[in-house]
């Protein structure tokens, strides 16, 4: 688990196919995948990725590091954290961790053309792979999740909602 600012010194990502058996569209978005990241407008705490896929889409988002950043946001995640093991929403990790603590926004697609909802479920497991392999927790606000609605089954583990200034966010831990 890494802050932002190791993760733009990253030369090389490793993304692993998700499935056991990978459809011909997992295979494709694999091997012809080209990953951009770039510093945000705060150069080492901000991240802004693009993951193409030539003849399909070109998936955007940015990544701020909360804890380098000093987000308020942070306070909002403490909120959220059921400690009561009685209580049906228990949280077993109890904390935020002290690193990999990012919020992801302003998601996009550019599409070259319609995509399958495979294809898009492809992209957005990709970018989730990147996510889960660099990072612990993941804040994303109500708007970015609805573009992840295609590849959530069920809600991730550890997941949680919470408000912040008005707004609803949804969290969800990597690991721990």
């Amino acid at each position: 688990m890494m802050r932002v600012s190791q993760f733009l010194q990253q030369d090389t990502f490793n993304i692993e196919p998700y499935s056991q058996q990978p459809s011909t569209e997992e295979l494709y978005v694999l091997h012809n995948y080209q990953l951009s990241v770039v510093p945000g407008a705060s150069c080492h705490n901000t991240a802004i990725v693009s993951l193409h896929v030539p003849k399909l889409t070109t998936l955007t988002f940015h990544i701020v590091d909360l804890h380098q950043t000093q987000s308020p946001l942070i306070k909002s995640i403490q909120s959220s954290i059921t400690v009561n093991p009685e209580n049906e929403g228990y949280d077993y990790w109890h904390s935020i961790p002290p690193v990999g603590v990012v919020e992801v926004h302003s998601m996009m697609f550019d599409h070259v053309r319609p995509l399958t909802l495979p294809e898009r479920k492809d992209i957005l497991w990709i970018s989730n792979t990147l996510w889960s392999r660099y990072f612990q927790m993941i804040v994303v606000n109500d708007l970015d999740m609805l573009l992840l609605e295609p590849i959530l089954k069920e809600r991730p583990p550890h997941y949680g909602t919470l408000m912040h200034e008005g707004a609803r966010y949804h969290r969800f831990c990597t690991s721990y």
